[in-house]
């Protein structure tokens, strides 16, 4: 298959933002081409409340308004959080925006849309990234949450109530995410942990951990490629492993194994995910 045309013409300019469990990252983007026009980034501290991460995204949203030739682009967030059919949070296990009126918040800016921001990242990535020549195949991030989705000819498969993202019963996040392997190593961070010896057995086992949540995604949905994302999916070494202990654990099915790649559009596919889908739906 050929990769996929990017949308020619003028520029179609949106904002992304991607509100992440450590930071937020707001971009300017053109959606035609994925091209990052401009960047703001601030430490997303959760412990402020979900007005206070609310209202710095706005701040955020502004600045780059302020510097668009476009006056009311439109404004996507990728939120670290479950989020509905509607665009509604539904989770607050890092953000609590539940009851919040984020429509009202950026009103003065412009429209917004809502989407979790695996499926924000998965969406970029299969428009522009490490996914652009494949129409079915499975994202996973991994970082301070673990998440997946499936996505079937450029659109995210949701669920019956847009909860179709968590990887592993229970959650594989509880055993391989960051939060999860700096406090099993007793670090500081999960960088910390990986720059620590006597955490070695601690990272060996998230990644086995996370590598049969990936083959059990593999033998259940088949994907032609897995691509993963997130700060801790994005380091070379743990993604390695993972990926040693998810062949182990695939069925012999002819022979052939899944490729995995990591997203080629780095810590920015969900931002640049959350401005597409703004786009999209401001036609």
């Amino acid at each position: 298959m050929t990769p996929r045309s990017p949308r020619l013409g003028s520029p179609r300019l949106a904002i992304g933002i991607d509100v992440g469990g450590t930071k937020t990252l707001a971009e300017l983007v053109d959606t035609s081409t994925g091209h990052v026009v401009a960047s703001r980034r601030h430490p997303t501290d959760a412990a402020d409340g979900g007005m206070g991460v609310l209202n710095r995204c706005v701040a955020l949203a502004r600045e780059l308004c302020s510097g668009s030739d476009t006056s009311h682009p439109p404004i996507g967030i990728a939120l670290c959080e479950m989020v509905d059919l509607d665009g509604m949070p539904t989770t607050a296990a890092t953000v609590d925006w539940l009851g919040v009126d984020v429509d009202a918040a950026f009103a003065e800016l412009g429209p917004v849309t809502v989407e979790s921001d695996v499926r924000a990242a998965a969406i970029a990535e299969s428009r522009f990234g490490a996914a652009n020549t494949v129409d079915q195949f499975v994202y996973v991030t991994v970082g301070t949450g673990i998440a997946f989705t499936l996505m079937l000819g450029g659109v995210p498969y949701r669920g019956a109530r847009g909860n179709a993202i968590l990887l592993g019963i229970p959650p594989v996040e509880r055993v391989a995410s960051g939060p999860a392997i700096a406090a099993q190593a007793a670090a500081a961070s999960a960088e910390a942990a990986f720059g620590d010896p006597g955490a070695a057995g601690v990272i060996t086992e998230a990644a086995c951990k996370l590598g049969i949540a990936m083959a059990w995604l593999s033998n259940a949905l088949d994907p032609e490629l897995i691509v993963v994302g997130g700060g801790l999916g994005l380091r070379p070494d743990f993604l390695a492993a993972a990926v040693h202990a998810m062949n182990a654990g695939i069925v012999d099915a002819g022979g052939s194994l899944v490729e995995v790649r990591p997203a080629s559009l780095g810590e920015r596919s969900a931002a640049i995910g959350a401005a597409i889908v703004a786009a999209d739906a401001a036609g």
